[in-house]
């Protein structure tokens, strides 16, 4: 069953979308969205999303029980917020980059298969995520899932 995505619409709006397409198309089917496919990269997103908000919540220097960096401070790799025990800060951070590196080497490998999946699916995975994502607004969207 192919499933037509609902934010394609504003796919085909935005400027960069056409050659990113282009160059996505010579290679695969840009308007194939197999079910399975589109649900196995949602579970994916899902897990990422839940675990990054983890990591975010885990290495903030505020105590508060909403205290949480913002996604981009993790793509980064680092905290905005100065701290009066700059030790900390430098403990944090490197915390923070050391599981985010290892949340996103998980879901490339995930994305990647098995060494029996295709580099076809695989590119087909790929596209799915960023089309998944693009135009959202939610957490873990904005700035990174994509762009694995």
């Amino acid at each position: 069953m192919i499933w037509r995505a609902p934010w394609t619409d504003r796919l085909e709006r935005r400027p960069d979308f056409p050659g990113v397409e282009g160059n996505v198309a010579e290679y695969i089917r840009t308007d194939a969205r197999p079910t399975d496919i589109v649900t196995y990269v949602a579970q994916i997103f899902s897990r990422y999303a839940s675990e990054l908000q983890g990591i975010c919540v885990s290495h903030t220097l505020s105590h508060g029980r909403t205290a949480l960096l913002s996604e981009e401070e993790a793509v980064v790799g680092t905290i905005v917020a100065r701290s009066s025990q700059p030790r900390k800060r430098q403990d944090l951070i490197a915390g923070l980059r050391e599981k985010s590196d290892f949340l996103v080497r998980g879901v490339k490998e995930e994305l990647s298969g098995d060494d029996d999946v295709t580099w076809e699916e695989c590119l087909q995975r790929a596209w799915l995520a960023f089309e998944l994502v693009i135009g959202q607004r939610n957490f873990g969207a904005r700035a990174s899932f994509g762009s694995l």
